[in-house]
C-alpha cells in the first residue's frame, strides 16, 4: 500500500475511533441473546449479551487500522502476557456452564484486548481522548445534576438514560431522615461507574495544553452528587499520588468539606454516606463464595459465569464478586489472574499514569463493572494502554540504538 493511502488509512480510523469515544458512555444497545436474563429471578445485565452502538465504530477504526503502516510497537514482554492471559482465559470456556455466553464474554475480551493494545501503539493524541472525556464528562455532569435536582430521569433515553424514579425500588437513592435524593448517574448504568468516568477524566485532563483543561474542576460537583465512596476515596488518592498542588488541592478539599458540614441537608446526606450499612457485608460474603469457587475451580468456571455457579441465596444477592482481581481468577481461571496482577503492576512502573490507574486500582477492589459493564470495560483498556504507551523518552532512546546498530554494522 502507498504511504498516502497508509496514512489516509490512519486519519480514518482514528476518525471512527474518536466516535467510539464519544458514544461508549451512552448505553445504546441491542439485545442479542437474554436466555438466562432471568435465571436468578430478577433481571441480569451480567447475563444478557447486547451489542453496544460503540462497537458500530471501533470495528472500522481496527480495520482501516490494520492498513495503517505503525511506527511504535508494544513492548514484546506486554505482547507474551496479553497472549498468554487470552490463552488461559479459554480453557474455563470449555467448563462453562452457559458456554454461549462465556464464548460471548471471549470475545468481548479480545475486543478490549484491541482497544488497550490500539491506544498503546497508535499514535492518536493523548490530548485528543483528554479533550473528547472532558466534553463528554461536563455533558454528563449536567445531566447527573439535574437528576439530583428532579430525583428522577430527564428523559434522555434514546442516548441511553436509564429510567429512574425516587419511588422506583431499583433507582439508586439514599434515604436520609426519611427524606429521599436521587444519586446522579448520568447516562451510565450505576453512579460508581459514573463517577471512575469523572476521575479519570479529572486526572486525564492535565494533558489538555489550553485553558479548557480548568474545567474539570467543575467535575466535582457531579462527582459529589453521586455520593459514590469509592470514588472520593480514588480521587484523593490519584490526587495524593500525582504530588502536585497537593497542599493546596487538599486545602480547597477541606474547605469544601467544612462548606459541607455547615450546611445542615448536605451534612446529614454526607454522614449517611460514612454508614456502610449492609454494603461491606454483602461484599465479604460475595468474597468469601469467590475464594471458595477458585479453589474448587483453579482453571476458572468461564466468563461471565460467576453468578451461575453461586449456592443458593437470597436472589438479590446474586452478582459478581465486587473485586475485579477475584472475579478474574474465579472466571478466567487463577493463572489468567496472577497475569493480570503482574501486567497491573508493570502498567504502574509508568510514572505518568500512576494517578489513573490509583483510580482503577480502587474501584477494581470494590466493584465488579470495570470487566462486566461495557463503559467499565472501555474505561480499563484504554487506561493500561496510556500505560504501556511508550513516552518521548523511550522513542528517542530507540532511535538512538537504531543509529548506534547501523553505525556498528558498517
Amino acid at each position: 500500500m502507498k504511504k498516502e493511502n497508509k496514512f489516509l488509512a490512519e486519519k480514518i480510523s482514528y476518525f471512527f475511533f474518536s466516535l467510539f469515544l464519544i458514544s461508549f458512555t451512552f448505553p445504546i444497545r441491542k439485545v442479542l441473546y437474554e436466555n438466562n436474563s432471568f435465571i436468578t429471578g430478577l433481571f441480569s445485565e451480567y447475563l444478557t449479551i447486547f451489542f453496544e452502538i460503540s462497537e458500530f465504530f471501533i470495528i472500522p477504526a481496527f480495520i482501516f487500522f490494520a492498513f495503517s503502516k505503525k511506527s511504535l510497537k508494544i513492548k514484546n514482554s506486554v505482547s507474551f502476557l496479553l497472549i498468554l492471559f487470552l490463552l488461559s482465559s479459554l480453557i474455563g470456556v470449555f467448563f462453562a456452564k452457559s458456554q454461549i455466553i462465556a464464548y460471548f464474554g471471549t470475545l468481548k475480551l479480545i475486543e478490549i484486548i484491541f482497544i488497550g493494545i490500539f491506544i498503546a501503539i497508535s499514535n492518536y493524541s493523548k490530548e485528543k481522548i483528554a479533550k473528547i472525556f472532558l466534553l463528554i464528562a461536563l455533558f454528563q455532569g449536567i445531566i447527573g445534576v439535574f437528576q439530583f435536582i428532579g430525583g428522577h430521569d430527564i428523559g434522555l433515553g434514546l442516548i441511553g438514560e436509564q429510567p429512574m424514579d425516587l419511588k422506583n425500588a431499583g433507582s439508586p437513592k439514599l434515604i436520609v431522615n426519611n427524606e429521599l435524593y436521587l444519586r446522579a448517574t448520568g447516562t451510565f448504568l450505576h453512579p460508581n461507574i459514573f463517577a471512575c468516568f469523572l476521575v479519570i477524566t479529572f486526572f486525564l485532563a492535565k494533558n489538555i495544553k489550553n485553558s479548557l483543561r480548568h474545567l474539570k474542576w467543575l467535575l466535582l460537583v457531579p462527582l459529589a452528587l453521586t455520593f459514590s465512596r469509592i470514588g472520593f476515596v480514588a480521587f484523593l488518592s490519584g490526587i495524593l499520588i500525582e504530588r502536585k498542588n497537593t497542599r493546596k488541592v487538599l486545602i480547597g478539599i477541606i474547605l469544601l468539606i467544612g462548606i459541607i458540614l455547615i450546611i445542615p441537608e448536605a451534612r446529614e446526606l454526607v454522614i449517611s454516606r460514612l454508614h456502610l450499612n449492609n454494603s461491606l457485608t454483602e461484599r465479604l460474603k460475595l468474597a468469601k463464595i469467590s475464594v471458595g469457587m477458585m479453589y474448587l475451580f483453579p482453571w476458572g468456571v468461564g466468563i461471565k459465569n460467576f453468578i451461575l455457579n453461586m449456592p443458593a441465596m437470597e436472589t438479590w444477592l446474586y452478582q459478581p464478586v465486587h473485586n475485579i482481581f477475584l472475579l478474574i481468577g474465579n472466571e478466567n481461571g487463577s493463572l489468567a489472574g496472577l497475569i493480570f496482577l503482574v501486567i497491573f503492576y508493570l502498567a504502574y512502573k509508568n510514572n505518568e499514569t500512576k494517578s489513573l490507574l490509583i483510580t482503577i486500582f480502587i474501584f477494581g477492589l470494590f466493584d465488579h463493572f470495570l470487566i462486566t459493564i461495557h463503559a467499565g470495560m472501555v474505561i480499563l483498556a484504554l487506561v493500561l494502554g496510556l500505560c504501556f504507551r511508550q513516552t518521548k523518552k523511550d522513542i528517542f532512546e530507540n532511535k538512538i540504538k537504531k543509529m548506534v546498530k547501523k553505525f556498528v554494522s558498517r
